[in-house]
Parts: C-alpha cells; structure tokens; sequence
C-alpha cells in the first residue's frame, strides 16, 4: 500500500506557528530579563564560581557578565516580538530586513549563555568564562585602536585622543586582571588566550552542524544579502510559503535556545523551575 501524502502546511499553518514562536519570544524575555535583574545570592553556583576567580587586587565579574548576557538576549527576543506582533496590533509582520540580525543575536546570546553555563565542573565554566571575558575585552580595545588611527578631517581630532588614551590606560591593565584572575581560578594563561570567535559558543553548545549552528550561520549570511532576496523572490524564484517555512524554522530555534539559556540560568542562580513556567510552542505545522 502506497504512503500516505504527507500534507503541505499552508500559508495560515506558518502563520500561526509564527505567532506563537514570537509570542513565545516575548516571555522568554520577559523572564530572562527578570533574572537579570534578580540579586545573585551567595549560595548560588553562579556567586561561587566568581568568587574562585578572587585575586588580592579583585573578582571577575562572572554573574554580571551573565546577567548582561541575559539582557542581550532578552533585547532581542522582546525586539523580534514587537516587530512581529506589536507593529501592526492584529497582524502579523515580517520585516525580512529585521528579522535576520534579530534572530541571529537571540540565538548568539542564548547559546552563548548555554555554553557558560552547561559544563558541570567549575573549572571548565571559569575557562569559558575567562576566554569570552578577553575576547570581548580583547576585540573591543582592537577595534577602538584602530578608529583612533583611521583619523578623517570630517570628524573631531579630540574624538579620536580621547578613544587612544583611554584605552591605553584601561585597556593592558583589564587583559593583565583577567589572566591574573584566571590563573588564580586553575585557567592556565594559554586557555584563557585562545581565540573565540563568535560560532564557537553556539557550535560547541550544540555541537558543530547542530540546527543552532546550521540556522545561526543561516542568519549570519542573511544579514549580509537578506534585504536583495526579499526584493528579488521572482528572480530567485523564491516562494511565500518556502520563506516563512525557514522564518518558522529560525524562530523555533530561537525560542529553543533561549529556553536552554533560561534553565541554565535559573539554575546557576539557585531559582530552579523558571523555564518550565512557560508553555513550550509546539510546532503543529506539519
């Protein structure tokens, strides 16, 4: 007997998944932006891994670096909730030039948060811990060193003092704390100095060729050419329904991984059971 035809989802199937999937979006933003603000106690696993890094001249700032994390996160799952549901009270809205960077920074962010916070021992959450701390440290004083030298007429000179002489005071000495730090908590120099770029987290939470990394590399390339393929569907012989059935599969991972980072965080703050307050979305689409 032959198989039965597996029925094509219509245009209102994704179109309610898309509802739900960015309703979704915005509790889970709601709650992790709650726990960001929340005071860590120290009881906490979260609290007990900064204090490991307590050095005479300090602590690394583990739970704030967490918790501002978990804000990003948060901006960008309330940011595709209002652009989708709260732009056009009603209806729903697909800015195909939004929507990429917006899905691509929530799912960045959650997993990211996973990945800081998933791994059972101490030792190896303070590595990761350490090395996205000098990265981002790193990146940023690398960056602003060199839009203090790219100097232009059309743009104040004392602009461009005032980025290279704040970092030069700041920026040596914040690198040195962290190693010191580090070193301290058992993270050998050589570890905390590998470099992460941004796939890292999101690949080694999930696995390399996981959804999250496949969709988040997806996005990554959307950003760049998203707004000439919403323009040239005919060229490109794009089709609606072809298009929200990849918007719904980027969005049930987005929810995916912020209902990751959310468990991980609750728990490492001692508030277990928050994630499970949120109704999952089920994908009845196909």
């Amino acid at each position: 007997m032959p198989e039965a035809a597996v029925p094509h989802p219509t245009d209102a199937d994704m179109t309610t998944a898309l509802r739900r999937a960015f309703t979704t979006c915005g509790e889970l933003s709601d709650a992790l932006r709650s726990l960001a603000a929340a005071p860590v106690s120290a009881e906490a696993s979260l609290r007990a891994d900064e204090e490991a890094t307590r050095t005479a001249e300090g602590r690394l700032a583990f739970a704030v670096y967490v918790q501002q994390r978990a804000t990003a996160a948060a901006t960008y799952l309330d940011e595709l909730h209002r652009s989708a549901l709260r732009t056009a009270p009603g209806e729903l809205a697909l800015d195909l030039v939004l929507l990429p960077p917006l899905l691509r920074g929530a799912i960045e962010n959650a997993a990211t948060l996973t990945w800081l916070l998933a791994p059972e021992t101490r030792q190896q959450r303070l590595e990761r811990f350490a090395r996205a701390l000098r990265a981002d440290v790193s990146r940023f004083a690398a960056d602003h060193e060199r839009l203090a030298q790219a100097r232009d007429a059309s743009i104040p000179p004392q602009l461009y003092d005032q980025l290279a002489s704040r970092l030069a005071e700041h920026g040596d000495a914040a690198l040195a704390h962290i190693d010191a730090a580090a070193l301290a908590a058992g993270v050998t120099t050589r570890a905390v100095r590998r470099e992460l770029p941004p796939s890292v987290p999101v690949a080694e939470a999930y696995g390399d060729g996981s959804l999250p990394h496949v969709a988040w590399t997806a996005l990554a390339d959307l950003t760049h050419f998203g707004f000439t393929l919403a323009k040239n569907d005919a060229e490109l012989h794009v089709e609606t329904d072809t298009r929200q059935s990849s918007l719904v599969v980027y969005a049930l991972v987005a929810v995916t991984t912020a209902r990751d980072a959310l468990a991980h965080l609750s728990s490492a703050m001692g508030m277990r059971g928050v994630a499970a307050s949120i109704d999952p979305v089920v994908d009845d689409t196909a």
